[in-house]
């Protein structure tokens, strides 16, 4: 990946030097704030893909309601990051770094709300009626849990391929790959943890269908409407 944006400026602090201090500090902060929770992680995120689990197999680091607002929005910057090296690298040297960054960071903020509101809303209702037996709040915390950890891993990528010149489509692959076996995770456990029963497959099937796929077509449209 060549980074034109990383080259000698007239000025002291150009606007790529911002790039790099908002990883190291990003890289910094995401450790310093989920480094005390990473057995919690390894626990949660080892039972994503267990089919034979029990109802109170959802684990997650138990962060205060301060600390969750802290970790999403780390991980809606370590998500820009990856976004936006791609779109620099494919832009070319006229972009604006800072400006693509900040373009780059709502759009997983904005997908983050999208899920957390549905999950709410949807888990809610479910759980009144016993469709589901796992109460609301967990679930969510389980998806933060998954959502920072897909974060962390996004910015570790885009560290390597920012330092080792990787081409862009290579980080593009990996970073798709991450992001689908974190989503096939959250499969596994929403049909091992919400819906154990077999005769709810259809409403298995249209839950995954609103709340799962919807959100991430709905982003994908955004994406190519912004960006075309």
């Amino acid at each position: 990946m060549r980074l034109p944006f990383i080259s000698e400026l007239d000025s002291p602090v150009g606007i790529s030097d911002w790039y790099l201090l908002i990883l190291i500090v990003s890289f910094l902060l995401s450790l310093f704030v989920m480094g005390p929770y990473i057995a919690s992680y390894l626990d949660g995120l080892s039972v994503m893909y267990r089919f034979n689990s029990p109802d109170s197999d959802i684990r997650y680091p138990e962060y205060s309601p301060f600390g969750k607002i802290v970790v999403v929005l780390l991980s809606c910057i370590n998500l820009g990051l990856g976004l936006s090296l791609v779109l620099l690298d494919l832009n070319g040297p006229e972009s604006n770094v800072l400006s693509v960054f900040l373009k780059a960071s709502v759009w997983p903020l904005i997908f983050f709300f999208i899920r957390i509101f549905l999950y709410q809303i949807v888990n809610s209702s479910l759980y009144r009626s016993q469709t589901i037996m796992l109460k609301t709040s967990r679930w969510n915390n389980f998806f933060i849990m998954v959502f920072s950890a897909s974060g962390f891993c996004i910015l570790v990528l885009t560290s390597i391929a920012l330092f080792l010149e990787m081409p862009s489509w290579v980080l593009v692959i990996c970073m798709s790959i991450l992001l689908l076996l974190a989503e096939i995770g959250l499969i596994f456990k929403i049909k091992t943890s919400l819906f154990k029963n077999k005769c709810s497959n259809t409403r298995f099937i249209s839950y995954l269908c609103a709340l799962e796929l919807g959100p991430i077509m709905l982003l994908l449209v955004l994406l190519g409407v912004f960006y075309s």
